[in-house]
């Protein structure tokens, strides 16, 4: 249990150093090549990770997996281009929170419809999580309202 909080925890870690590093390069490179550039960086090193460990096998079960389960992928380059065009316009922070309540709203939709089980626990955090954002979001807005380009916060 303990080792599954721990890769959760990175995933969203990498999740952030991931978009941020792919926001960059889209910057530099533009949204649509970034993301092809993304995607045979990754393709490359998933290939060796592939040839150098175990997993070399999954090849022969390719035939026996259903096709609408290859939609990971299709999924994945949309993730990709959706964070990299977003990126640049809002904070990180936001970026996250909106990211995380899609993700627990989603969830939840799932597992209604594919295991036919639905949290209330799960759907009220939802929402405080979203009433948390909305703090955050409108906060913010009013606290650098006050200030303009050329002054600087005072942070004493």
């Amino acid at each position: 249990m303990i080792s599954a909080i721990i890769f959760a925890f990175s995933t969203g870690v990498t999740k952030v150093l991931s978009r941020t590093i792919n926001a960059k390069l889209a910057s530099e490179a533009g949204t649509e090549l970034s993301t092809v550039v993304n995607f045979i960086t990754g393709l490359i090193v998933s290939s060796l990770l592939v040839i150098f460990s175990d997993s070399f096998r999954f090849f022969q079960q390719l035939p026996a997996i259903k096709s609408w389960s290859l939609l990971g992928g299709v999924i994945s380059v949309a993730v990709v281009l959706l964070f990299n065009t977003t990126v640049k316009q809002i904070s990180s922070i936001t970026m996250t929170l909106l990211v995380f309540l899609g993700q627990v709203f989603a969830g939840i939709i799932l597992d209604m419809v594919l295991v036919g089980r639905f949290s209330t626990v799960n759907l009220i955090g939802g929402f405080f999580t979203t009433i948390g954002l909305i703090f955050i979001l409108f906060g913010s807005k009013t606290q650098n309202s006050g200030l303009s380009k050329d002054k600087a916060p005072c942070t004493s």
